[in-house]
């Protein structure tokens, strides 16, 4: 009896520890395995199609950035109102006409020693007033191809830089500027002559005067 006692309890213990083996085994895979699938659960977390990957937030910098306080700007300085000009210029202003000599209204007659009279006059008068850099004015008046009076208004007087110049005017048409003034040469055939030192240019029998922009030009008004 004591011998099969001896048996069965040997038999027990070994059962005892395969079971105690077995319980072992078990959490121990247990235990791999879940670490296993908690390293796979960190190693790869979902991405979306399409989603940029999270940005990772950026830890604030304790640096601290020194802030000056703004300069007070220079005080606003009020521009000078600008004072009116001594001189003012007649033609960039209205004219004062009664710093004008007025030479009157010189009309253009009909026959030849009529016009050849008015032209003298109007010429002389310019160009005095032009070679003495006075104030001037004349109305010089034509008869028009439907026999209506045509009427040009010639003023000597500074422009707006206080440069002299021959100002012409005419009803509603722009105002003409000259600031040359030049006697000239006319032919037999009554045209000007415009270069005189040109070789085959012809004698001149009468004086016109060309106003025009600078000495260089050639063309301009004829009078």
């Amino acid at each position: 009896m004591s011998l099969k006692s001896s048996v069965l309890s040997t038999k027990c213990r070994k059962a005892i520890y395969g079971i105690v083996a077995l319980c072992l085994l078990s959490l121990l895979v247990a235990g791999v395995i879940a670490n296993a699938d908690t390293t796979t659960s960190t190693a790869k977390s979902p991405v979306t199609i399409g989603e940029a990957p999270p940005t990772p937030i950026p830890t604030p910098s304790t640096t601290s950035i020194p802030v000056s306080s703004p300069s007070p700007g220079p005080s606003p300085v009020s521009s000078p109102s600008p004072s009116p000009n001594p001189n003012p210029s007649p033609s960039a202003t209205p004219r004062n006409l009664a710093l004008y000599e007025n030479a009157g209204t010189i009309t253009l007659g009909t026959t030849d020693a009529a016009i050849q009279a008015a032209l003298t006059q109007t010429r002389a008068f310019i160009l005095r007033k032009w070679n003495a850099r006075q104030l001037g004015r004349l109305a010089f008046v034509s008869m028009s191809p439907t026999n209506r009076p045509f009427t040009r208004n010639f003023y000597i007087e500074r422009n707006a830089l206080g440069e002299w110049q021959v100002t012409l005017e005419i009803a509603d048409t722009d105002p003409q500027e000259f600031s040359f003034v030049e006697e000239i040469g006319v032919a037999a055939n009554g045209h000007p002559i415009l270069e005189p030192s040109r070789p085959g240019s012809p004698p001149a029998v009468t004086r016109a005067l060309h106003l025009k922009n600078s000495a260089t030009v050639r063309n301009g008004l004829v009078l």
